[in-house]
């Protein structure tokens, strides 16, 4: 009598196949483009910026702390109330810092309905 694979069987088969392809087809695509390493630590939006100024308006923009920044300075402004900075909210000094600067810069914009 011949015994044959389970249904589990074949899924924990099914599995160890899957995973053993994908670990080599990382390896292999790793190995064949260095620059796609979890080593690279920055990436540059603007390429063949003339200055660092371009860079920084890049990291601002993408920045979260300096998008809400605006947005809470925008806010507080439109509802005529005085500035709070609340950097509490944000946990590390370059966040606070970004989210202080944009918060500042976007509350003593005048209104656009007032030139």
């Amino acid at each position: 009598m011949k015994k044959q694979f389970s249904f589990s069987q074949w899924g924990l088969f099914l599995w160890a196949a899957t995973i053993a392809v994908s670990i080599t087809v990382t390896v292999r695509v790793t190995r064949s483009n260095p620059s796609s390493t979890a080593t690279q630590t920055q990436v540059s939006f603007a390429q063949g910026a003339p200055n660092s100024r371009t860079n920084q308006n890049v990291a601002q923009a993408t920045s979260a702390a300096y998008r809400d920044g605006l947005f809470e300075g925008r806010l507080a402004r439109e509802r005529g109330s005085k500035a709070h900075i609340a950097v509490g909210r944000w946990s590390s000094d370059d966040d606070r810092a970004a989210f202080s600067e944009a918060y500042e810069r976007s509350y003593s914009e005048p209104h656009p309905s007032n030139p």
